[in-house]
């Protein structure tokens, strides 16, 4: 079957009449391939620009303005909390990219530092305690000790080396000592 011949491109070829429908509408193209691709453009450059149009306009920000309970002025291009009055301000800037990382509130950020320094009070006190537990274990030590030593002998040695003689009134004194001290350091 033999196509209508339109006329002849500028290379000499034969070139076969085309006519395009778009929409129920008819429209015969011109004859060479360069005038039917212009004249193809020409047609589509509307819808064209009418996509890109639709596409770009999320990208333009919209920034909200409203007072916090702490009376600060606060500027984001979230929407405040509900409830809250606000304006709307078009800054005709393209919006940024929606983030994938969520930001803690303040009052979340607040909560997980009470609970560290709560934590870090709780250690620290424990910390304290173990010390004094194994202070009071040594001085539980040192007055059975020195229970026993003041009960059996009546010659101590003193830190710097020299023995002295403990009379029957300073024995007895140390010795109540040692019980009382043993009565408060020992469980």
């Amino acid at each position: 079957m033999a196509l209508p011949m339109a006329g002849t491109s500028p290379g000499g070829l034969q070139v076969p009449e085309i006519s395009l429908t778009f929409q129920g509408i008819s429209r015969k193209l011109p004859d060479s391939p360069i005038d039917r691709r212009e004249a193809a453009m020409k047609a589509l450059r509307p819808h064209l620009f009418l996509a890109l149009y639709l596409a770009a306009a999320p990208l333009f920000a919209v920034t909200y303005k409203w007072v916090d309970e702490s009376g600060t002025v606060v500027y984001s291009q979230n929407r405040p909390p509900v409830g809250v009055p606000y304006q709307t301000i078009d800054t005709g800037q393209p919006r940024p990219p929606a983030s994938t990382t969520h930001k803690p509130s303040p009052s979340f950020v607040e909560q997980v530092d009470r609970e560290n320094r709560a934590r870090q009070a709780e250690q620290k006190a424990q910390g304290e305690y173990q010390k004094n537990l194994e202070l009071r274990k040594k001085n539980c030590e040192a007055a059975r000790h020195n229970l026993q030593v003041y009960t059996v002998h009546k010659r101590i040695q003193q830190e710097d080396g020299s023995v002295i003689r403990l009379d029957d009134n300073e024995r007895s004194r140390k010795i109540e000592e040692a019980k009382e001290a043993i009565k408060e350091f020992c469980d």
